[in-house]
């Protein structure tokens, strides 16, 4: 984080489905300064596009976030945050090479009947505590993170369910002209998928 508060936003308008201004609109903004005995930074991203072909439709909200605090001289604590919303992300599939050339912003109708994309929620939280030694440094880590993903392709309504976590220590330094390292680390995965008929976009009754 900088040592002075400083605050920045961009806008961004386009065209880029080649109908209207606003087809494409991105919006950033972001915020840091000092804090206490460190600082913080906040960045925040909105994207919205129709893109340049049928059933190109997407939406993404990113937010990433950063604390650092120096306990003493030589001792840092950082917490970081990282949140992406995605609401929407149509999937047009590919075309047969006649299909492209003749309608290339035509999307596979096939997708288009079963509202082929994703829905995708994420969040990711860590905090990290360093100290630097004259001959020896430390780290120690802990994060964990959550997903959630609906995903209607042609064959399937899938949605996935993902919690993880994981811990790390590390030591390293140098004695001599030798320089060495040690660690440990562990990690937790857990995946719940379930499959569903696609019932136009929508989750069906029956379990695939």
């Amino acid at each position: 984080p900088p040592a002075t508060a400083e605050v920045r936003a961009r806008f961004t308008p386009g065209d880029e489905a080649r109908r209207s201004p606003g087809a494409l609109v991105r919006t950033d903004a972001q915020a840091a300064g000092p804090l206490g005995t460190g600082g913080y930074r906040i960045g925040f991203s909105h994207l919205s596009r129709h893109g340049v072909g049928e059933h190109a439709a997407a939406e993404q909200n990113v937010l990433n976030a950063q604390l650092v605090q120096l306990l003493d001289p030589r001792t840092q604590l950082r917490f970081v945050l990282n949140a992406a919303d995605t609401p929407e992300a149509q999937n047009p599939g590919s075309l047969p090479a006649d299909s492209a050339r003749l309608h290339p912003e035509m999307a596979w109708p096939n997708n288009v009947r079963t509202g082929s994309g994703e829905s995708a929620r994420q969040v990711q939280g860590g905090v990290t505590l360093e100290r630097t030694g004259a001959s020896t440094n430390a780290q120690i880590i802990a994060w964990g993170a959550q997903r959630s993903l609906e995903n209607p392709i042609p064959v399937a309504f899938i949605e996935l369910e993902r919690t993880a976590g994981g811990a790390r220590a590390e030591l390293d330094g140098t004695r001599g002209r030798f320089a060495w390292a040690a660690g440990v680390e562990a990690e937790l995965q857990r995946d719940t998928r379930l499959e569903w008929t696609n019932d136009a976009g929508e989750r069906g009754s029956e379990r695939a």
